[in-house]
């Protein structure tokens, strides 16, 4: 049994403990019998995933519940866009019912009801979950409060809390029913917050004494795209925007790379595309940093990269046609001509290095040919695909998306590719030629 820590502490104590991710991946809970799933409404969409050992432990738990009563899962992983909403609105509803607060006293009251966006907050590292309990005809317990909601004030902080003295014996009863059924799974659960329990995470390892966790953030799986041909993306119309190029500045979470593959460089890109890309460095994990491998590309280089993709292709495909050969190009290299996905700058390339400088492991080097490149191949370790969902969802939380499914490493805004996959009546960057 855990000894749980009963007081709330300070968020500092998070910052003291170390994380040894073990890569254990995210899976749907599924409903059963004894665990109900979408009992309580949210205002966005919640996801019902939580890392392998968590489901584990959720259907033990909904096991030694007493008869009739059952486990009712409110949310588990929560992605960092969905965390950021939720804080936004909050935080711009009491902006415009309060216009003498500060931004902090704001803060600090949105902190009350939601938390923080944070790429280590505990529902994006999978290990935490929201729980309450049903009756077998789907009527919820009272445990002393609803499931906190945005619209609701901090004046309920206080019922909130696990031990509140503010709400009956009835309702205290009910609260421990829950939390002796988490405890024989070793969960931890939060003092401020009845309904909030974990296991893995930074939150369990501070409220359980311990120095180490094993659950860092953790990522949904890639989802599906269907390759769209060029002929597609090339009917769709461009309004140039006129947005001009800008230097892509090497910084804190953004490097240029280096050695001989500086001469496929021309660290340029779109202002808002940079922009994008600052903000995607901003959401790595601490100390991680993107190293920017191709940006802006005018077509006499979009010409060589061609050439080079063809002749490496012809190596390694001997028995291949020149007709199937160009036909395989262009699923790793545009063609080289005005409006090319490079040419707009609105594309760009991009590894990734984890705290001490070494390139994370993706499976498939840089630059690579068939199915190992594709994003979504799945004959990888879990840790290789843990680092491609890493990629993926930094770049797609900040506005990109993978616009070649053939290459993990490949992300665009505002082109034909972004325009046809997004479904928009138009693509904003045309080629650019200086």
């Amino acid at each position: 049994m855990i000894n749980q820590i009963a007081k709330i502490l300070s968020r500092s104590e998070w910052q003291k403990v170390s994380i040894r991710e073990n890569n254990e991946p995210l899976v749907e809970m599924k409903e059963t019998d004894r665990l109900k799933i979408g009992l309580v409404s949210k205002q966005y969409q919640p996801f019902f995933c939580v890392r392998k050992t968590i489901a584990e432990k959720l259907y033990k738990v909904s096991e030694v519940l007493p008869e009739r009563i059952n486990l009712v899962l409110i949310e588990g992983y929560r992605t960092l866009k969905s965390q950021q909403e939720s804080w936004d609105r909050k935080f711009q509803k009491l902006k415009e019912e309060n216009p003498r607060w500060t931004e902090e006293q704001i803060e600090q009251q949105v902190r009350l009801v939601v938390a923080k966006p944070n790429l280590l907050a505990n529902h994006h590292c999978g290990g935490a979950i929201d729980v309450t309990l049903a009756y077998s005809d789907g009527t919820l317990l009272d445990c002393g409060t609803p499931y906190p909601s945005e619209a609701m004030s901090a004046d309920w902080y206080k019922k909130f809390q696990m031990f509140s003295d503010e709400i009956t014996d009835e309702q205290k009863v009910n609260r421990t029913i829950l939390r002796d059924a988490m405890e024989t799974e070793n969960f931890v659960w939060y003092p401020g917050e009845w309904w909030h329990y974990c296991w893995g995470d930074r939150m369990w390892a501070v409220y359980s004494n311990q120095t180490e966790c094993f659950y860092g953030p953790a990522y949904l799986p890639i989802p599906f795209v269907k390759f769209l041909k060029r002929e597609e993306i090339n009917a769709t119309p461009i309004q140039e925007c006129g947005e001009p190029l800008v230097d892509i500045p090497v910084t804190e979470r953004i490097l240029h790379r280096q050695g001989d593959g500086t001469k496929w460089l021309v660290a340029k890109l779109r202002k808002s595309v940079l922009e994008m890309l600052i903000q995607a460095g901003n959401m790595l994990p601490n100390g991680y940093k993107f190293v920017i491998m191709s940006a802006y590309i005018p077509v006499s280089m979009q010409q060589k990269v061609w050439d080079r993709k063809l002749e490496k292709l012809r190596v390694e495909h001997s028995d291949w046609s020149e007709k199937k050969l160009l036909e395989e190009v262009p699923k790793y290299a545009a063609r080289p001509t005005k409006g090319a996905p490079h040419n707009t700058g609105g594309s760009v390339d991009v590894i990734v290095l984890d705290q001490n400088g070494n390139e994370l492991d993706m499976g498939s080097p840089f630059g690579g040919v068939g199915k190992p490149a594709h994003t979504r191949f799945e004959e990888l370790t879990e840790a290789q695909i843990q680092n491609r969902q890493l990629l993926y969802w930094t770049m797609t939380n900040a506005g990109f998306i993978n616009t070649n499914p053939f290459e993990w490493w490949h992300y665009a805004f505002g082109d034909r590719a972004y325009a046809s996959y997004k479904g928009e009546a138009f693509a904003i960057y045309d080629g650019i030629e200086e």
